[in-house]
């Protein structure tokens, strides 16, 4: 789903063989188990950083950063970017904008404050394409069966408005023949 995100292809979903991390940072995760089969192979020695947004986060971390406030770690982030005087590339602009986005639910969650939008316009000035990702991000879950289910109801209400009620075996075998119902025995 994320494919497309600059860096996706440099993630590994395990530390290399023999790693022994010294530092490792947790974002937007509420606790140790939503993090995966991975956390097992930190070192107890390791320094964890846990940085998040949701109040419910469990403070696993030795370095705990979280920010009830703030619509998504995202933002968060780039706070840290700016505090550090760290240049936001077009790269980091959007994967900060996916996060900003895809926490605030394309911005309708109730967490999508005057703040995270002017995040948002700051992000995509920065270079990130807010209708291409969106298109990214949300085409994985459009339905186009769905839309042509609703089109083939549309329009059998249509010719049922202007048959009138005497043709509702033919509709019914129609349904039949797509699966959505039971055809009447024939005459």
């Amino acid at each position: 789903m994320y494919a497309f995100l600059p860096g996706f292809e440099q993630i590994d979903v395990e530390p290399p063989a023999g790693a022994d991390p010294e530092l490792v940072f947790f974002f937007d995760s509420g606790n140790l188990e939503r993090s995966g089969s991975s956390v097992k192979q930190i070192a107890s020695h390791a320094t964890i950083v846990n940085i998040d947004h949701h109040p419910s986060n469990s403070r696993f971390g030795d370095i705990n950063v979280i920010e009830p406030e703030a619509s998504a770690v995202g933002q968060m982030v780039m706070e840290m970017l700016d505090h550090f005087d760290f240049q936001i590339t077009p790269t980091i602009a959007i994967n900060l904008y996916v996060a900003l986005l895809t926490d605030t639910g394309g911005f309708r969650h109730e967490n999508t404050t005057p703040r995270a939008l002017e995040d948002a316009a700051r992000l995509a000035r920065l270079g990130a394409d807010p209708g291409h990702i969106a298109t990214q991000v949300y085409k994985m879950r459009s339905r186009p069966h769905r839309d042509a289910g609703l089109q083939d109801a549309s329009r059998d209400h249509l010719e049922a408005q202007r048959s009138g009620p005497g043709d509702d075996a033919h509709r019914a075998r129609r349904q039949a023949d797509m699966g959505e119902g039971d055809a009447p025995d024939a005459a």
